[in-house]
């Protein structure tokens, strides 16, 4: 008789999982980004950079940058380096480039 292997049990006995060190674990994939764009058919068009604010503090900066699809409003986020230091700063001068 089959033993029944449910989510909670150990996770070399569960369908899909060898245990080796070499293969990444399936669940923990991340999901690959679509560079396709339903609604335009085709690649994704960006428009401009816009820096986000946090909503307590409208006129400080973040060092947070995004900009999303024309078409479906998918979001590309942006993060400004890090300055060198004892304490992580991050650098709020930067601005994201055109290419990227």
């Amino acid at each position: 008789m089959k033993k029944a292997i449910e989510w909670h049990s150990p996770k070399e006995y569960q369908r899909g999982w060898e245990f080796n060190e070499d293969k990444p674990i399936p669940a923990k994939l991340p999901k690959p980004k679509s560079k396709y764009c339903k609604k335009l058919k085709g690649d994704h068009q960006f428009g401009e950079w816009k820096e986000v604010f946090f909503s307590y503090s409208k006129k400080e900066h973040t060092g947070f940058w995004e900009k999303k699809c024309v078409g479906c409003g998918h979001k590309k986020t942006w993060i400004a380096p890090d300055l060198p230091g004892p304490y992580w700063r991050l650098d709020l001068n930067a601005r994201p480039s055109e290419d990227e």
